[in-house]
Parts: structure tokens; sequence; C-alpha cells
């Protein structure tokens, strides 16, 4: 089932890049966490934003490790965990993938 351009869920219910076939995590964890990322700033690219407090948002963008194809890109304060594109229950999602054959 495919979820984002580069990302589908397979049978095992596992994430995985369609590019490389690398698979991240179950569906029901955030693949994020299994990335490699690159935490850009404003003086990265050229725009400072603050939310409260004088905290800075940084810019992050997720690559799949094992081809370095952009899967995902956020913005978040600096130091947050990754927000969850999606998370599914296993179980709920197998059902559906059988539903649909």
């Amino acid at each position: 089932m495919k979820v984002h351009e580069y990302l589908e869920v397979d049978k095992n219910m596992k994430c995985f890049c369609v590019k490389c076939g690398h698979v991240f995590c179950g569906v029901d964890d955030n693949y994020k966490k299994y990335c490699k990322r690159a935490e850009l700033t404003g003086d990265d690219y050229g725009v400072k934003v603050y939310l409260h407090d004088h905290m800075f948002v940084q810019y992050i963008e997720y690559y799949c490790p094992g081809c370095y194809t952009l899967l995902s890109q956020e913005q978040a304060p600096a130091g947050h965990e990754p927000v969850p594109d999606f998370k599914y229950n296993p179980k709920d999602l197998k059902n559906f993938m059988n539903e649909k054959k």
C-alpha cells in the first residue's frame, strides 16, 4: 500500500522505501526516527522564523538511509521529536489491505 511518493507498506506491516527497498519500521512506529536527517536553520535557507520564547524554527529534511531519497520535510523547534506523518494499527491496516484484494 502506497503511503507517500517513496514509501509503501508491505504485507508484513513494514514501511519501506520504494526506490531501494530499505525497511524502516513497523507501521505503528515513526519511520522518521530511522531516517538520515538534515537540520537547517534560518541562516541556511535565508529566513529566520521565531516561535514564542525566542525559539528558532528548524527546517528538517528526512532521507532514506539506503539511497538518500528525500522522503519528507518539516519545520519544528530545535530538538523537537519528528512529527509522525502517519501511524496505523497493524491489525486494522492488515484487515483493510485484505479487503482491497
